[in-house]
C-alpha cells in the first residue's frame, strides 16, 4: 500500500525558465527529465516525480520569509512508487548539489503548509518541526545550515 501523497513546493528566485530550472536541478545528480510545455506550465516527469513548474509564483509562506520567487515548482512523488523514501532522498540531494553552485533564495514547502527549508541571503535554514526531516535526511545536506522552528503558516520565524 502506498504512503499518503506528499508534495514539495519549491519557490525560487531565478532568471531561468521553470522547465530549464528543473532540468538543471536534476541534471546535477544525473536524473533524466521528460518535459512537456503547455502554454505557461511545464509538466515534467522523472523516475520518481511528477512535477508542475510555472513562473509568476506568489505564496504567503515565501512572502513571510521575505522571498519573492520567480518560479514555482510542485514535486509529487509518483503514485506507483512502493515507498517515497528514494524520491525524497533524490530531491534533497539535488537541492544540496544546487546550493553549492547557485546562490538563489528559495523556500521549500512541505504539503503546502509547512516550511521544510529555505535560503535567504546565502544562508540555509532547516525547519526541524517539518515532519520530513530526520537525522538521516539532514545528513544528506552537505551545505552548511542553521536549525529553525517554524510550526505552520503564520508562525513567527525564530
Amino acid at each position: 500500500m502506498n504512503e499518503l501523497v506528499k508534495t514539495f513546493d519549491l519557490e525560487v528566485v531565478t532568471s531561468r525558465t521553470p522547465a530549464e530550472f528543473v532540468r538543471l536541478l536534476f541534471e546535477r545528480i544525473d536524473v533524466e527529465t521528460h518535459i512537456q510545455q503547455y502554454e505557461d506550465i511545464a509538466e515534467i516527469r522523472t523516475e520518481n516525480f511528477e512535477i508542475s513548474a510555472f513562473a509568476g509564483a506568489h505564496d504567503a509562506l515565501s512572502a513571510e520569509l521575505a522571498i519573492a520567487p520567480d518560479v514555482f515548482i510542485e514535486f509529487r512523488p509518483l503514485p506507483q512508487l512502493a515507498t517515497q523514501i528514494i524520491a525524497i532522498k533524490r530531491l534533497i540531494v539535488a537541492i544540496d548539489k544546487w546550493l553549492h553552485f547557485i546562490h538563489n533564495d528559495f523556500a521549500l514547502i512541505y504539503n503546502g503548509s509547512i516550511v521544510m527549508m529555505y535560503r535567504k541571503d546565502k544562508r540555509l535554514y532547516v525547519n526541524e518541526l517539518c515532519p520530513v526531516w530526520n537525522e538521516h535526511r539532514r545528513g544528506l545536506l552537505s551545505y552548511p545550515y542553521e536549525i529553525v522552528q517554524i510550526a505552520d503558516i503564520g508562525t513567527e520565524i525564530r
